[in-house]
């Protein structure tokens, strides 16, 4: 029995090791938050009104990661995706990475993505689409980060 009450305390100190970790955690990127993120380059989708609409797209985007943390942060990857609908769909991107930024400095990161466009363009069509990209630093901890990406309407 003795044996037994043993070999179980040893069990769930060797199980709760990971335990210890702290939970990763989830904050929206701006001012006053440890990492800024800025979208400071695109390339810009182009909503046809006839043919040539359902061919892909190649979608780049340039972000700016700002530490403004006391301490050296490495991104660990970039997650950029869609939210709410648009004439134009673009699929998940996800692009990974190893680059540490020092605090007070700023790192350059570029994704790429595919756009399709999914019907034709119409009168009143929304002139951007919506995204969200997610910042994720090999600590866990990730930042996210909203923005319009602009959409050009092509001659009819």
């Amino acid at each position: 029995m003795k044996r037994f009450l043993l070999l179980a305390l040893f069990l769930a100190a060797c199980s709760s090791s990971d335990s210890l970790k702290p939970a990763p955690r989830q904050f929206e990127a701006g001012s006053g938050s440890a990492i800024d993120v800025q979208l400071i380059g695109q390339s810009t989708p182009m909503l046809m009104f006839a043919r040539g609409g359902g061919l892909p797209q190649q979608i780049t985007f340039q972000f700016l990661v700002s530490n403004d943390s006391d301490e050296t942060v490495t991104v660990k990857k970039i997650m950029v995706y869609q939210k709410g609908s648009s004439p134009i769909q673009l699929e998940t991107a996800l692009s990974g990475f190893d680059t540490s930024i020092e605090p007070g400095h700023d790192a350059q990161f570029r994704v790429n993505a595919t756009a399709r466009q999914l019907r034709p363009a119409r009168s009143g069509d929304e002139a951007s689409i919506g995204l969200k990209a997610d910042v994720t630093l090999t600590n866990g901890d990730s930042y996210a980060y909203s923005f319009d990406l602009p959409v050009s309407l092509a001659p009819q």
